[in-house]
């Protein structure tokens, strides 16, 4: 019982402090009155396989839970994701020029439904969005090599080419972004 409490008189200062409760060793002085917390210092970390976390106030270990499915570099994936979609809809608007039919505009709306979907990180939309980027990247490419077209047209077609085909291949083929449509992770309790 007494462990449970000197435990919940701990828990505020370290929270406070930002240090973790693994690695403190509180340092108890016994008075008539019963167990007091005078102090606490920062002990080594035990050996564990988990990764350590240093905190940058005490410096010291503190190791991370153990998670499945979780990346560490998910801000990356969301920043890489979000470019992905700022690009397809760059270009679907500027597709619309000199003047949009209604064709373009509907093909708009159906982007904007797709890149809602990838952003909230639905896997089928990554998918789809992969199957389109890809075949409009080998169409543009393969109008291109056809040579019809003024350097104007040209120089308009590469860039969507290249800009459809590379998000097409980050969103497939990048690690870093496909963590970023795993299902939510499961905390382990060790």
């Amino acid at each position: 019982m007494r462990s449970v409490r000197n435990h919940q008189r701990l828990a505020p200062l370290v929270a406070k402090n930002h240090v973790c409760m693994a690695t403190v060793t509180p340092i108890i002085r016994q008075s008539r009155h019963g167990s007091r917390i005078r102090a606490f210092v920062p002990s080594l970390p035990q050996k564990s396989d988990s990764p350590i976390h240093l905190d940058s106030q005490t410096q010291t270990g503190c190791p991370l839970p153990k998670t499945l499915g979780i990346s560490m570099s998910a801000p990356v994936a969301k920043h890489i994701v979000v470019s992905i979609i700022a690009a397809i809809l760059v270009l679907s608007v500027l597709s619309w020029f000199p003047s949009p039919e209604p064709k373009d505009i509907g093909r708009f709306f159906v982007n904007c439904v797709l890149c809602w979907f990838l952003f909230k990180g639905k896997n089928w939309a990554r998918w789809v969005l992969i199957v389109s980027l890809a075949l409009g990247g080998t169409m543009g490419a393969i109008a291109i090599a056809s040579g019809q077209f003024g350097i104007e047209k040209f120089i308009v077609l590469y860039v969507m080419s290249f800009a459809y085909l590379a998000s097409a291949g980050l969103l497939a083929f990048s690690k870093t972004v496909t963590s970023y449509f795993a299902p939510s992770s499961i905390q382990v309790n060790s």
